[in-house]
């Protein structure tokens, strides 16, 4: 088997059959596609990239992308690995993602680190060391594969010592390649004048640098590269990647002498290359008695398309010369085997309803149910199997992050005043506390100097424009209220309420109101969002289509906080609302939701939602309801209308 292209090695090997027992790799294989290439191009990117940034000569910080790739290789890994304590680079990933550090230095880095992540940190700390110049970068490839053979040694010690040498070979070689730079310089009392400059001088060497495999020539399938093959003679050939551009291969040479050069002086150039590979073809026929040549058809990102001139010079000549020989075209392509539906089933195991029924008692929320009503699949997977997106640093400030520190700043400015009647007079001493508290509450997610450039910047200014505006619009709303005679009275903010219903079983229903409140004898429990609220998400007349349209997920939360309210204050039968403010809308002032053209709720209506909420809680714990997908358009980002998940 003769391989065009070599990096379809790896490909070739872990597709043969597993019955086949002697295998003969003759050929080398390239170090630019060994995983300790990728290793060192992560590294060569992580400083480059922060002097990129630089900002004078004593900030020197990583962006997070480059060291989270960098701590997440595996390399990393076996760099930490030992017998006695084995350490890992996680931690220090999930410190740099739950604090959203966009730009780390060693100091930021370490002083969220504990004992044992700094011995971790301490490893690879050298990794991290400023570059003022081309040796320093020698030094560190010099200590990276120092520490990376003593832990593919550690970590293999009395396992595969063919896959030990495999990568030791690898590591090896990029020794010799930094021991050959600098001999150099020193042989010619020469300095590299830049750090990309030795980037390129190693990836040039790199690119020309194979590895050698060695094996028993007389045994099994032989595997081997066109060079190979010369003077060899196999009476069964299979040749992969007969593709113009790789057999022969590009004109691309790695050199700096032109081309233009090169033929004035006679030297090699590309049609030599050509003219070699040619003979190496024919010749590797010559007494072959069963030639596969294999070529893609399609042209794509990995090319292809058009198979070698070879091919088609022995297509046209052969049959002219030699009578004898039979050639046979055959498109071959590989069946897709689809399977009879994608659709994803749970069954209630008893180790489900074992965690439905720690739910019960620990509590349910409103957006949890929610989920149950967008989708059952979905509700399984973020309650029972709890997956979860993956934490990633927010370089920009989300529209969560924006919602959470808008909630915590106006209950910080509202606190003192729980428990009374809020005036105009409370409202104008807060105002001049807003960018204070606001920047507080920002500090818990990210660093000060981090909020001072950018989006972010922007971010923060709308935080305090929303809360400003905010209190600019509570002002305008108490002194209606006086007019009228009905004080604002704030009862709590971000109340937690609790109810139990009873469906076979006991199921607690729990939730966070951000803020309950009295105007005039009007109950208020009053949501926050940064969001829109769009008018019809509040409005329904017909009390199945709340347990059916995902569209009225908001009105189903606000149901739940007043049921939860009137549950635990029974003495309170009627004149309840419940609404949103949001803050793109504070002209709307609160937005309630509105029962068949009603925005009071009573003792009756409450009742009327308890029934529609004990169909959803008897739907989930029914052992014989499975989790499914929704059948529903649109209910679900992630199924569509057929029920075949997209995800």
């Amino acid at each position: 088997m003769v391989l065009a292209d070599e990096n379809l090695l790896f490909p070739v090997l872990h597709s043969l059959p597993k019955d086949l027992q002697d295998i003969n790799v003759t050929m080398g294989y390239p170090l630019r596609n060994t995983p300790i290439a990728g290793y060192f191009e992560l590294v060569f990117n992580l400083h480059e990239n922060a002097k990129a940034i630089q900002k004078g000569k004593t900030n020197y910080s990583f962006y997070h992308s480059d060291i989270i790739k960098l701590l997440a290789h595996p390399y990393t890994n076996i760099a930490l690995y030992r017998k006695e304590n084995s350490l890992s680079a996680k931690p220090i990933i999930d410190i740099i993602q739950k604090k959203n550090i966009v730009f780390a230095s060693h100091t930021t880095i370490i002083k969220h680190l504990d004992e044992k992540q700094l011995q971790a940190w301490e490893i690879i700390k050298p990794i991290f060391n400023h570059w003022n110049e081309p040796n320093d970068a020698i030094v560190c490839m010099n200590y990276v594969v120092e520490i990376l053979k003593n832990g593919i040694i550690a970590q293999h010690e009395k396992k595969d010592e063919n896959k030990t040498s495999l990568e030791l070979e690898y590591l090896f070689a990029y020794t010799k390649i930094s021991k050959r730079i600098q001999s150099l310089m020193i042989e010619y009392n020469h300095s590299i004048d830049s750090i990309k400059t030795l980037r390129g001088i190693i990836n040039l060497i790199v690119r020309s640098t194979t590895l050698p495999f060695y094996g028993e020539p007389l045994m099994g399938l032989q595997v081997m590269g066109m060079l190979e093959t010369r003077t060899l003679d196999f009476e069964n050939v299979i040749l992969l990647s007969c593709n113009e551009d790789i057999l022969p291969s590009a004109k691309t040479v790695n050199s700096f002498i032109p081309f233009e050069l090169k033929r004035y002086f006679g030297l090699p150039t590309y049609s030599d290359k050509d003219a070699i590979f040619s003979y190496h073809f024919y010749r590797l026929l010559q007494r072959a008695k069963n030639i596969y040549l294999l070529y893609n058809t399609e042209s794509d990102a990995l090319g292809g398309g058009e198979k070698s001139r070879f091919v088609t010079q022995l297509l046209y000549e052969i049959p002219k010369i030699n009578p004898n020989v039979t050639i046979t075209e055959q498109l071959v392509n590989i069946p897709i085997i689809s399977e009879n539906s994608n659709e994803i089933t749970i069954l209630k195991t008893p180790e489900i309803m074992e965690r439905l029924n720690g739910m019960a008692d620990y509590g349910i929320s409103p957006s949890t149910l929610n989920r149950y009503r967008n989708c059952s699949l979905q509700f399984y997977f973020h309650a029972i199997a709890k997956l979860k997106e993956v934490d990633e640093v927010e370089e920009t400030i989300g529209a969560d992050t924006l919602g959470n520190v808008i909630h915590e700043a106006l209950e910080r400015l509202y606190t003192p005043f729980v428990g009374k009647n809020i005036k105009e007079e409370n409202i104008k001493a807060m105002q001049p506390q807003v960018e204070a508290v606001t920047i507080e509450c920002f500090e818990k997610y990210y660093n000060k100097s981090e909020l001072s450039f950018g989006k972010n910047l922007l971010t923060y200014k709308v935080a305090i424009k929303f809360i400003s505006n905010f209190l600019d619009a509570e002002i305008a709303t108490i002194k209606k209220a006086t007019k009228e005679n009905k004080p604002i009275h704030i009862k709590a903010l971000e109340q937690e309420l609790a109810a139990e219903l009873t469906i076979g079983r006991k199921v607690k229903i729990s939730g966070k109101a951000d803020r309950i409140d009295s105007l005039g004898s009007t109950i208020r429990i009053i949501d926050y969002k940064t969001g829109k609220a769009e008018d019809k998400e509040l409005k329904f007349e017909d009390w199945d289509m709340l347990e059916q349209d995902s569209n009225l997920a908001k009105s189903f939360q606000l149901l739940t906080y007043a049921y939860l309210y009137q549950k635990m204050n029974p003495s309170i039968t009627d004149n309840i609302t419940s609404g949103i403010i949001t803050f793109r809308e504070l002209s709307r002032g609160l937005k309630t939701v509105n029962i068949s053209k009603s925005e009071s709720l009573n003792v009756e209506l409450l009742m009327e939602f308890e029934y529609q909420l004990k169909k959803i809680l008897i739907n989930i714990f029914d052992e014989n309801s499975a989790f499914t997908q929704t059948t529903e358009v649109g209910n679900c980002e992630y199924c569509s209308f057929k029920g075949i998940c997209n995800r």
